[in-house]
């Protein structure tokens, strides 16, 4: 497997850069059995070479565009969701990350997409003792905590909606905080979810929120909008609701569960299922198929494909 990363942040020249390396793989010798492009915006950079089958994950803006607060979406945004829903006709298969992503592809390439959330680091994603994370991070022993995962900028995250509810909520529990998780270490966010009573999900479009599935693993209860397969992972999970996105509905529901901390839900014992052991397993089939239906040589190649696996492409 060769991984090619774009770095777009800071760099002007990343996209150029990895189309001229795209194309470069249209000659020389064979050296991959697919291209697995992760985002429309490398999934129209791999479609510069010919050579291979492209597998590509939608992730969520790709398909439904860049939101604003208010709901609308750029021009350029929805340009480019676009013409990525097209370019799904042109490849080998596709994955998206929910049910509601998949619906919004075209009907013909929808014949050859995978619902494939991502896994969960289930070794670094896990329980631990509140009180103990709290004096990792330096918090206070006492006092409730509600924790926002994400950048507070980002317009489609809505933070402000997330302090309109924690305000709600403070009429009930004063002593109530609201911390953001953002530029954190991955290896620091476990503590940081540990260390809360609940976690408040306010986006206004997500594909399939990793900090979900992460404080599922972490059995932290959780607030959050009907958006992407939020409802599907959660449902029926002790502690946790989804809840429209209004701010007096989202607080009441806030002031339920963190009723009951600093007890923790049972998600971890309902999200075995996206471990990711079993996340790459189906991943990996998916791989085989694809390699599988380019012929006989491609057949023949199929056993290689589980050591060599793809080129990933990423952003």
């Amino acid at each position: 497997m060769r991984v090619h990363f774009v770095d777009k942040v800071g760099r002007r020249m990343a996209y150029p850069r990895s189309a001229l390396r795209m194309l470069t793989l249209n000659c020389g010798p064979r050296r991959f059995d697919l291209i697995h492009a992760h985002t429309g915006h490398c999934g129209a950079l791999a479609r510069l070479q010919f050579r291979y089958p492209v597998l590509t994950s939608y992730v969520g803006y790709d398909v439904y565009g860049n939101h604003r607060a208010d709901g609308s979406i750029t021009i350029k945004s929805r340009v480019e969701a676009w013409l990525f829903r097209v370019l799904a006709h042109t490849f080998a298969a596709t994955i998206t990350k929910s049910r509601g992503l998949a619906d919004a592809l075209p009907d013909s390439a929808r014949e050859r997409d995978t619902v494939l959330p991502n896994g969960v680091d289930r070794q670094r994603f896990r329980p631990i003792s509140r009180q103990h994370a709290r004096e990792e991070l330096g918090w206070p022993r006492d006092g409730l905590v509600v924790l926002f995962v994400g950048n507070p900028e980002v317009a489609r995250k809505r933070f402000r909606l997330a302090e309109e509810v924690c305000a709600h909520a403070r009429e009930s529990f004063p002593d109530l905080s609201l911390r953001f998780c953002s530029g954190v270490p991955v290896d620091g966010v476990p503590l940081w979810m540990n260390a809360a009573d609940v976690l408040l999900l306010t986006s206004l479009a997500e594909g399939s929120p990793n900090a979900v599935k992460e404080a599922m693993a972490c059995s932290l209860p959780i607030v959050a909008v009907d958006v992407g397969d939020v409802a599907e992972v959660i449902s029926g999970t002790e502690r946790c609701r989804v809840i429209d996105d209004s701010s007096e509905h989202l607080g009441d529901a806030l002031v339920e569960v963190l009723a009951g901390a600093p007890a923790r839900s049972d998600g971890r014992e309902r999200t075995t299922y996206l471990s990711l052991e079993a996340i790459a397993a189906r991943l990996l089939r998916i791989y085989e198929q694809i390699v599988a239906v380019q012929g006989s040589a491609g057949a023949t190649r199929v056993a290689a494909s589980r050591r060599r696996a793809a080129a990933m492409v990423r952003v």
